[in-house]
């Protein structure tokens, strides 16, 4: 017996009899049986997936004080899960995370949201109509697909018994992504009412796309070599579902796009719709990467928001996934603006107003 395996051994005798009481798994019993079956490999991207709540004081600041591991929840509240996107520091090499590291996160991500006004459509307006919030965060390095799996186990463990419908997601750009993949694994979770997806790479990303990346050569290195260095960039290149000419494709979206079915009408979009030609991005930088995807041929439309097409967020081609209240479409949002950045954006009370809507139909 390898020293691997003579370590997990030792850790799980010393860890099996007091497991079974607690709700929150012991990361030292994850560790065991990852050194008992070989799973560990060179990170801990299973710890990193990890739902938390908010306590109610998030309004007041934002910071890891102000969460918590998530306690048993109300069956019949509405429940309210943010999901960030694509994080570039994250490494297929991660190191096992701390609780604190994980909370930070979220928090760092959603902050302007958590600490804005009732008036401002922030996190205080839904902890005033009876939401009850949460953050999931992943190790974005690792593919769509595994973080997908490990979101829907999240999700099931903590909300199985819960009441239906009474699970709303919203999320950024990759986030989306993630969650329609948990929402593909097995039957379609009774208590999710809908996704409400920002910025999402339905189609991929030209700037996940290698062969994009080499016209710009240097450029093109800048904007996309931090995609492409993981496997969970990688799955964010563009899917090629408009047969452009071009070493195009990502099989992944492909093959779950192709699965649409009844769940996709839980799915809510918005998207940038910057012109790539003329329209200005608020966000530094952005301006710049609109006018490399200009006339490209990513879509029918010449607009983006200077990260993902706008054909992309919207689903092209997805006739089940629905537009929000009031607007899906935001000629003045970046990548960065759409992930509800502004206060006194209207995409704030679309979003609500969109919550609030009864249970779906096809």
């Amino acid at each position: 017996m390898n020293l691997r395996r003579c370590f997990g051994m030792l850790i799980l005798a010393g860890l099996l009899s007091t497991q079974c009481a607690k709700e929150e798994p012991d990361k030292r019993l994850l560790l065991a049986l990852f050194l008992l079956t070989g799973d560990a490999a060179t990170n801990y991207g299973g710890l990193y997936a990890r739902i938390f709540q908010f306590k109610s004081d998030i309004t007041s600041s934002a910071t890891i004080a102000n969460m918590q591991v998530p306690t048993t929840p109300d069956s019949a509240r509405k429940k309210l899960i943010l999901v960030h996107g694509w994080k570039p520091g994250d490494s297929e090499s991660a190191g096992r995370p701390t609780d604190d590291q994980l909370m930070e996160r979220i928090v760092k991500t959603y902050e302007t949201f958590l600490t804005a006004s009732a008036g401002d459509r922030g996190a205080a307006h839904y902890f005033a109509n009876n939401y009850d919030l949460y953050g999931f965060t992943y190790l974005t390095a690792d593919g769509i697909d595994t973080n997908g799996a490990r979101f829907r186990a999240r999700l099931d463990d903590l909300f199985g018994s819960v009441s239906d419908n009474t699970v709303h997601i919203l999320a950024h750009s990759m986030g989306g992504l993630v969650t329609r993949f948990a929402m593909y694994e097995g039957s379609s979770p009774a208590y999710l009412m809908r996704l409400v997806a920002m910025g999402t790479p339905w189609h991929g990303s030209p700037w996940a796309s290698t062969t994009f990346q080499k016209d710009f050569t240097a450029i093109g290195t800048a904007l996309g070599g931090q995609f492409t260095g993981t496997a969970g960039g990688r799955d964010l290149a563009w899917d090629n579902y408009n047969s452009m000419t071009g070493n195009y494709s990502n099989l992944k979206l492909t093959t779950i796009n192709n699965k649409s079915d009844d769940r996709d009408c839980k799915i809510y979009r918005a998207y940038g719709a910057i012109n790539n030609n003329s329209g200005t991005a608020p966000s530094t930088g952005f301006t710049s990467a609109c006018r490399l995807l200009d006339n490209e041929g990513f879509g029918a439309t010449n607009a983006s928001d200077c990260v993902v097409p706008q054909d992309s967020a919207s689903f092209a081609n997805n006739t089940r996934v629905k537009n929000l209240q009031g607007s899906s479409s935001y000629a003045n949002h970046d990548h960065k603006v759409i992930n509800l950045e502004n206060n006194t954006d209207s995409i704030r009370s679309n979003v609500f107003d969109t919550m609030q809507l009864a249970a779906p139909t096809c």
